[in-house]
């Protein structure tokens, strides 16, 4: 359960990390 739990809250990160750089690219 630990290790399902890591990688959804790694799958998460990267999604939010992803979203964020989409949006700095869309601003410049």
């Amino acid at each position: 359960n630990f290790h399902l739990i890591d990688y959804n809250m790694l799958v998460f990160i990267v999604i939010i990390l992803a979203r964020r750089l989409v949006a700095a690219i869309v601003k410049e």
